[in-house]
């Protein structure tokens, strides 16, 4: 599109329209009697006289640059005007000349407007003096801050408007945090994307506040966590952290629920990628990995945290676990844990389901120490979890490598935490105790005292570190609405109490009598309140009643799957059915084996074992376990049926299986006769020794 070109020489009128022949143009700075030059070419190298004096036609050649002061004389010195002039450029160039340009975007119905309100749709930070003050403008107007790709230096303690959106170049633009501390949300819905933040105790404080974004962002040197969260529904999508001094995200505090962790990578850093702790609840963590060198698990839930999801996470190459949970009622499905140094997921809590996941080639700190006991999975009672009722199913917990590192694919265990002794040194790895049948936790750290911790709730010193109750065999954060049964008590309908290591409700409620309930089936009265049987604990800290069903684990170098516990656990697995009584601290085995059992197979009373090797060696292909702890104490179960001799079945094309198979032909004898299927194939009176063929 061309436009109208600006005459080559100005021309000057008088107040008439009469060329101003011979008139003089002085030029001055806007309100004040400084002069300012002129040139008579583009190039301002030849400079005008001050004032320019015009020809007969009341013409000349003025360039100039900016706005000025323009006085204009006749040739009698008479005043024609005095204005303020500028030149195109200038005009543009001054703090308004984008009002004073148009725009209009393309396509029907476009409307038009000025390219300052075109360029004020986003707010760059070039633009304002400090960080906060281009985030309030961002509240103020509903647009984004634009953080150009270069380094912004940002004092920690600095507040972030609720409501501010920051977008930056990624992998260019970055926030160096100065001084001890974080930025700070100050209100809601805080969105901050594509910028690398560097440096702070955190990166970022909720502060109390939710519902922020932040995606895309990259955290890396804080002293602490990259991101401290304490509050609810909050995103953080697709982020990087690596090297913070302990936690990517720290997920802290009951308020902390309902937040997505999704598709973030975490390497290096100083503890977990991802710490759930302190009660925070309902989150999910979806999609995340973790693939070299850092310190702990890609994720840990601590004991008293609950309800949370952790789903597709890829954790490879952590100094420690893939994954952690000592909390209760947490889901952990379809993780992939792989090469990390001690387990691939380590189950400490109670109540969660481990459904569907990959273990494999685990415990890879075997490869330079003593072979220390790693597995796919574990449930083992540690960090202030108990390790029951969870339910591990359909996991695939593999080892196949040459030289293998991963020695079970599943186990539960005994108590793995520290004996309380007087005086021993309380730090880190012993800030968990037991003492009885009691855990305590302390966040204080030293020697400790000469008083054993016995409380059964709160916090007590043992004369230098306060112990705070934790769980006891019969009562953990995920199982704690029993109470302790006493006598001459008003109960009311639906009461669930304990007496000594067992469960009891009742349905319709009174005030209890003298008689502690102690029964371990139906229904008994105490003597005021009719007590119903409804579960036994285990008097030890052990791992109890968890399920292990249907996992695949091959290759692993000791065995497939181990129970280290005596108490109940519920395993289904190939070569083995491990069932308990509903409620009861009791459990048997059904085992499928190939050799005689006795001698060699070790179970409980009650287990039943299967031969499947009868058909090629005499015997008799069902056992049972009559007595005894040990591998003694099997007896052969025959199998007996009676009628006539006439209906006495042919057994022959059944093997060696049924050898000792039992027929009574109730019409031999007078009282009737026991035969039995011997060598030969035929049935023998073992009383008298005659035979019998098959009918």
């Amino acid at each position: 599109m061309g436009s109208l070109l600006p005459n080559g020489r100005q021309q000057f009128v008088d107040i008439n329209g009469r060329p101003l022949v011979g008139g003089s143009v002085y030029f001055y700075a806007p309100g004040t009697e400084n002069k300012l030059d002129t040139w008579q070419d583009q190039a301002q190298t030849i400079q005008n006289t001050n004032p320019v004096k015009l020809d007969g036609r009341g013409q000349a050649t003025i360039w100039g640059s900016g706005t000025y002061r323009q006085v204009v004389f006749d040739r009698f010195g008479a005043l024609v005007w005095d204005g303020l002039v500028s030149e195109i450029a200038g005009q543009l160039s001054s703090t308004g000349g984008s009002a004073v340009v148009g725009f209009e975007q393309d396509g029907d119905g476009a409307v038009g407007r000025t390219v300052q309100d075109k360029l004020r749709e986003v707010i760059d930070l070039d633009d304002y003096a400090t960080f906060l003050e281009a985030c309030n403008l961002s509240v103020a107007q509903g647009r984004y801050v634009r953080l150009p790709g270069r380094n912004f230096n940002v004092p920690a303690g600095t507040v972030i408007p609720g409501g501010a959106d920051v977008r930056g170049v990624f992998g260019q633009t970055t926030i160096t945090i100065t001084g001890a501390g974080a930025l700070m949300m100050g209100g809601n819905r805080v969105s901050l994307r594509n910028i690398t933040f560097t440096g702070g105790t955190y990166a970022l404080n909720t502060n109390g506040k939710n519902k922020h974004h932040v995606e895309r962002c990259v955290v890396t040197a804080t002293t602490q966590h990259g991101i401290y969260c304490d509050s609810d529904r909050n995103h953080f999508v697709r982020n990087e952290f690596h090297d913070c001094g302990l936690t990517g995200i720290a997920l802290t505090g009951t308020g902390a629920f309902r937040n997505k962790v999704m598709g973030n990578d975490g390497q290096s850093n100083g503890s977990f990628c991802f710490w759930v702790s302190n009660g925070a609840n309902r989150n999910e963590l979806i999609g995340n990995t973790t693939e070299s060198g850092n310190a702990a698990e890609l994720i840990g839930i601590t004991y008293d945290s609950w309800g949370n999801r952790v789903i597709g996470n890829h954790a490879q190459g952590t100094l420690d676990n893939g994954i952690s949970v000592t909390g209760y009622r947490n889901t952990v499905i379809g993780n992939v844990c792989m090469l990390n140094a001690n387990h691939g997921i380590g189950i400490y809590g109670e109540r969660n389901t481990v459904k569907g996941n990959t273990c494999k080639n685990n415990g890879q700190a075997n490869l330079t120490a003593a072979q220390l006991p790693y597995a796919g999975i574990t449930m083992t009672p540690a960090f202030g979890g108990l390790a029951r009722k969870n339910v591990v199913q359909g996991n695939i917990c593999d080892d196949d490598q040459a030289k293998k590192t991963q020695l079970y694919g599943v186990k539960v265990t005994t108590n793995s935490h520290i004996q309380w002794t007087a005086g021993m040194v309380v730090n880190a790895g012993t800030a968990f105790c037991f003492n009885g049948l009691n855990i305590y936790h302390t966040t204080t750290f030293g020697n400790a005292g000469g008083v054993p911790p016995t409380h059964t709730a709160g916090t007590v010193s043992d004369g230098t570190i306060l112990w705070t109750w934790v769980a006891s065999n019969i009562s953990t954060p995920g199982d704690s609405s029993n109470v302790k049964w006493q006598a001459a008590t008003n109960v009311g309908a639906g009461t669930f109490v304990t007496n000594v290591n067992r469960v009891y409700s009742t349905a319709a409620g009174g005030v209890t009598g003298a008689t502690p309930p102690t029964h371990t089936a139906g229904t008994v009265s105490d003597g005021g309140v009719s007590w119903t049987f409804e579960e036994e604990f285990p008097t030890n800290l052990d791992g109890w009643d968890n399920t292990i069903d249907s996992n695949s684990t091959t290759g692993n170098l000791i065995a497939p799957w181990v129970v280290q516990t005596s108490n109940r656990n519920q395993v289904k697995h190939s070569g083995i059915m491990r069932n308990s009584v509903d409620g009861r601290q009791l459990a048997v085995d059904i085992l499928p084996i190939a050799q005689n059992p006795e001698g060699s197979i070790t179970a409980v009373p009650g287990s039943i074992a299967q031969r499947l090797d009868t058909s090629t060696t005499p015997g008799i292909a069902l056992f049972s376990k009559q007595s005894g702890t040990g591998n003694v104490g099997w007896l052969p179960v025959a199998l007996r049926h009676q009628g006539l001799l006439a209906n006495r079945p042919d057994l022959t094309a059944l093997g060696n299986g049924v050898r000792g198979y039992q027929y009574f032909a109730t019409d031999i004898g007078a009282h009737g006769t026991l035969l039995t299927w011997s060598t030969g194939n035929i049935y023998v009176d073992l009383v008298t020794g005659n035979t019998y063929n098959p009918s």
